[in-house]
């Protein structure tokens, strides 16, 4: 879901997994995974991960790619089994720019390439 629908869903369980450059816009949006309702965003499984995917993203978008794959192993065990396809793409992610030099102008946003 986006930003807008997120901020309707107020107390919902919802995680932030990117932040996306979509065609035809200039600013960056981001995306958040919709995961429960109040009940879970009250679970401790949920509020680790929450917690874990704010810092792995901090140091993914900050080009820290050693701080973040830490944080990856710390989000995989506090989900529990949930969300391995979005562990597995920042892994991806982060194995691809380790083996290239930073862009100059790297600021952490993903491109989205198609709708």
């Amino acid at each position: 879901i986006g930003e807008n629908t997120r901020a309707r869903l107020d107390g919902f369980a919802a995680l932030e997994i990117d932040l996306l450059r979509v065609k035809g816009k200039q600013r960056p949006v981001r995306v958040f995974a919709l995961l429960g309702d109040e009940r879970v965003a009250g679970e401790v499984w949920f509020r680790a991960v929450s917690e874990a995917q704010a810092a792995m993203l901090k140091s993914y978008r900050s080009g820290d790619w050693a701080r973040a794959s830490a944080l990856l192993g710390l989000c995989r065990r506090a989900a529990e089994g949930r969300l391995q396809t979005l562990w597995t793409l920042y892994e991806s992610r982060i194995a691809e720019m380790r083996e290239t030099a930073l862009p100059a102008n790297w600021d952490g946003v993903a491109i989205a390439r198609q709708k």
